[in-house]
Order: C-alpha cells, then structure tokens, then sequence
C-alpha cells in the first residue's frame, strides 16, 4: 500500500515537473540554472539548450519508471501475499 502511495505521488510529481518546465519553455525562463536558447524565427520563444534537454529527458524517464515501478509493486504485493 506505502509502495502504491509513493509510486502515485512520485508519478504526478514528475507529470508537474514537467509541466512546470513546459510552461517556463514557452514564456521564458527567468534567472535559471540552466542553458537556454531563443529562436530567431519566434523571439519570443524559449528552449533548452540541446544538451539541457537530452540530460532532462533521461532523468524524467528514470523518475517515471521508478514511479511505475513503485506503483506496480505496491499493487501487486498486497495480491502475492493474500494468495499465500
């Protein structure tokens, strides 16, 4: 059950985060730690450099397994030691 609990809560948590660093993409990042860059077509419009963004891709990719995995576990134990 505290498995489930966390692999939901570590899953929306990641779902935020990027949303957040969606949102900031598109309307700009003020005083960030990370590289950006504009493009010339649309000036107004914000990215990750492309090395920030392969970096942040893995990482969210590693959260959200560890989340689905915590979630699967938590759901499935509780099934195997009923059984028993």
């Amino acid at each position: 059950m505290v498995l489930a609990l966390f692999g939901g809560a570590l899953l929306l948590w990641c779902a935020a985060e990027v949303r957040l660093r969606h949102r900031l993409r598109r309307r700009g990042v003020p005083a960030a730690s990370v590289r950006i860059a504009y493009d010339p077509r649309r000036p107004n419009r914000v990215v990750l450099a492309a090395a920030e963004t392969s970096r942040v891709a893995l990482t969210d990719l590693l959260w959200a397994a560890l989340g689905t995995g915590c979630l699967v576990a938590g759901a499935v134990l509780p099934a195997v030691v009923a059984t028993r």
